[in-house]
């Protein structure tokens, strides 16, 4: 698990893993000495190159969840407020190019005085392995051109490997150790953008149900769901063995703005991604030349922020059933029109 590097004839505790995602692999090296722990991934690596998108490198989503759970900035503040953690960690402000190779960037990371490097970095590794995308922790450098046989990536080896990593830290940083849950299995989400009537009434009325949307949708009018899927511009689907998991359902003139009406995950599919991707790819089929507009659900409120989206305090709205009154000068000038009616 642990690699010991040599200086100057004395030992000194220098522990490397790899945490390897869908994406992206990355080295976590902790220096016991120094009380440091940095991250560090090549610019290069291959693995970027294929999933490298126009506006974000793979590794930016987990650099970002990182500094929600362990950095001092208002996200990691707000974060950790609710959960009720604290942070062992101080982060760097941003990645830096290594000094002597400027195709690897790494984060540092310094531990907080009283709390144990070895606990400091069971929380991060912890963290890690909860993130969407995560496939398995290494204890030594992974060398793609040199895996020994029987080392792969599936979902049983990421398991066997990060729980033996996980407990063998908190064994040594004193912690109480609890049995690990049984690993699910991993799940394939398929993407689509359907239309009604293939999307049918009573699809929709069952996702709206298990994501608990249901509460503030009119699913006791089937005909009613039955229209709002008939007129509706852009309807992205998510589906896990051809199970209805997740939709967006959106009214858009594909050109200025994009109104998402409805986001719904069912619940035992939540804190996958699949409600962000669901906006971003209902984004991207508009245009993403157009704003797009949502009003949150009251339990999702702090969902949102969380993914990227911005709060507008200027929003305003007519609620279904409560037309706006005529003014005095409307009804008058009604009322004289009326009286000339034969």
């Amino acid at each position: 698990m642990a690699g010991l590097t040599r200086r100057a004839g004395c030992e000194t505790m220098q522990e490397r893993h790899t945490v390897v995602f869908k994406h992206c692999d990355f080295n976590v090296i902790t220096d016991h000495d120094r009380r440091t722990i940095t991250l560090q991934f090549v610019e290069s690596d291959p693995l970027f190159e294929i999933a490298r998108k126009p506006d974000a490198r793979p590794i930016d989503p987990i650099l970002r969840a990182l500094d929600r759970r362990f950095g001092d900035g208002l996200a990691g503040w707000l974060g950790r407020w609710r959960t009720g953690e604290e942070s062992p960690l101080v982060l760097a402000a941003r990645p830096e190019v290594h000094p002597e190779n400027p195709d690897v960037v790494r984060l540092p990371m310094r531990v907080k005085e009283g709390h144990p490097t070895d606990a400091a970095l069971a929380a991060l590794l912890g963290h890690l392995r909860a993130l969407p995308g995560y496939q398995q922790t290494f204890g030594d450098p992974l060398d793609r051109d040199a895996l020994e046989p029987g080392i792969g990536r599936g979902p049983s080896d990421a398991s066997t490997s990060a729980k033996k990593t996980l407990r063998a830290l908190l064994e040594r940083s004193g912690r109480p150790i609890s049995p690990p849950p049984d690993e699910p299995e991993p799940i394939e989400v398929l993407y689509a953008i359907e239309t009604y009537p293939e999307l049918d009434a009573e699809a929709f009325i069952d996702v709206l149900r298990r994501s608990t949307l249901a509460e503030r949708r009119p699913v006791n009018d089937p005909a009613r769901i039955a229209s709002m899927l008939r007129h509706a511009d852009l309807i992205v689907t998510a589906r896990a063995d051809g199970l209805l998991v997740g939709i967006s359902r959106a009214i858009t003139d594909f050109c200025y703005c994009t109104y998402l009406s409805d986001l719904a995950v069912d619940e035992a599919f939540q804190r996958k991604g699949i409600g962000r991707e669901l906006i971003r790819r209902t984004h991207e089929a508009a245009g993403t030349q157009t704003t797009l507009i949502l009003l949150a659900a009251p339990k999702a409120r702090d969902y949102y922020p969380r993914i990227g989206m911005s709060a507008h305090d200027s929003c305003w709205i007519i609620p279904s059933g409560s037309p706006l009154e005529k003014t005095p000068m409307e009804s008058e000038t009604h009322g004289q029109a009326d009286a000339h009616k034969p």
